[in-house]
């Protein structure tokens, strides 16, 4: 059953980025609001499904159906705002908007899971989870708008005659499978760590002191200590700047140049990975972890907003669906390599400075993350400072 551990958070990932790009091709032949509001359907039955589970297996099939569900609604959510919101600040501010829904949810289930967790037990998170998602689902029969109507050289061909011509079917197939392996192995990598972080975990406990999981988001360093609704609360900061800078970034960004938000959020956020460094886990949460969770998220979701608006305005309007998968695909092939190399070296670096049980070891080892990921974030500036010298001002209203 221990194999089992890591699969619940990690399977939603693997099916999710297998199936992303082909549901982008397919909404664009079909249409986003129909495929949209069948992905919602079924993300609702999914997580429902999840608290019903009555085995691990159970559970871990459910969660991967929910990523199949979730393929099916994040690109055509792109592909709705693209096609049915005026260009300008507007389409900024919905694009924004659908970046900020993430942090915003998560904060909240965040919150809610740790009070659960402590009251009403695990299962009642995936009940309320599935109603609400059942709720949304009625809600967007009604919000959602049609989509506009097709040009006569496509009303004549049928659906299936357009799945077969219109979708490049092997390109995106060749794809699922290295996308599919790419996140497999990130789950190996992740399963061999649980193993050391249990025991790190059960060690920690039984000395009272604060402890890390480096599997998790960075600000977690030290919040193990508290109850799962004390330390759902420390991690608020993190997640509610999240949205705050999605909203500014949305109503702002037609008027600074894009390498210039892009440069600024970069320098910021790689702080906080310095400030993670060189933490001391005896230090008041008020020292270290809370300005590091303050500005980890800038550069993340910045690039969010700024990266919607250019990947958008470079494909034609009849495969907006496919734009959404490939900005999609491209964040979640970036953050797979990024969470191995970091995962690596932690298990490099650890087995250097002693036994894989050893605290000081283990955090040998996650300091080596950070400065890894400080200096990663460094290279990211420069890069970036190189590549978009000549992008000026992105997402303003055309004529």
């Amino acid at each position: 059953m221990d194999s089992l551990l890591v699969w619940p958070t990690s399977v939603l990932s693997l099916t999710s980025g297998s199936c992303v790009l082909i549901a982008g091709a397919v909404a664009d032949v079909l249409g986003p609001r129909g495929m949209n509001l069948a992905g919602c359907l079924l993300m609702g039955a999914f997580i429902l499904g999840c608290g019903l589970a009555q085995t691990g297996i159970q559970l871990v099939l459910f969660r991967a159906m929910q990523g199949i569900a979730n393929a099916m609604t994040v690109p055509t959510s792109i592909s709705i705002v693209s096609t049915s919101v005026a260009d300008g600040k507007p389409r900024n501010l919905g694009f924004a908007c659908l970046g900020l829904s993430q942090p915003l949810g998560f904060s909240v289930g965040l919150v809610l899971g740790g009070v659960f967790v402590d009251t009403l037990g695990w299962r009642s998170g995936f009940y309320i989870g599935g109603g609400l998602s059942f709720l949304l689902f009625v809600m967007a029969i009604w919000a959602l708008p049609s989509p506009p109507p097709a040009a006569p050289t496509l009303s004549q061909k049928s659906t299936l005659q357009r799945l077969v011509q219109d979708v490049d079917w092997y390109a995106l197939l060749r794809n699922r499978q290295h996308t599919s392996r790419q996140q497999y192995h990130l789950t190996r990598i992740q399963r061999r760590l649980g193993a050391r972080l249990r025991f790190l975990d059960e060690q920690a406990r039984e000395a009272k002191q604060a402890r890390f999981d480096p599997k998790q988001h960075l600000e977690e360093f030290g919040f193990h200590k508290y109850l799962p609704h004390g330390a759902s609360l420390r991690l608020l900061p993190n997640l509610l700047c999240g949205v705050a800078i999605e909203l500014i970034t949305g109503l702002i960004i037609n008027k600074v140049p894009a390498m210039v938000a892009v440069l600024a959020s970069a320098a910021l956020a790689a702080i906080a990975p310095l400030l993670m460094a060189i933490i001391n886990p005896k230090w008041p949460y008020w020292y270290d972890a809370f300005p590091a969770q303050i500005l980890a998220p800038v550069s993340g979701d910045v690039l969010f907003t700024v990266g919607l608006i250019i990947v958008s305005a470079s494909f034609p309007p009849q495969t907006q669906g496919l734009a959404g998968a490939v900005f999609n695909t491209v964040a979640q092939i970036g953050t797979s390599i990024g969470l191995t190399v970091l995962s690596v070296i932690s298990t490099a670096v650890t087995k250097e400075n002693g036994s894989e049980e050893s605290v000081p070891a283990i955090m040998k080892g996650y300091r080596a993350s950070f400065w890894t990921l400080f200096a990663m974030m460094i290279l990211a500036t420069g890069i970036g400072g190189v590549g978009l010298r000549k992008l000026g001002k992105v997402g303003e209203k055309r004529d």
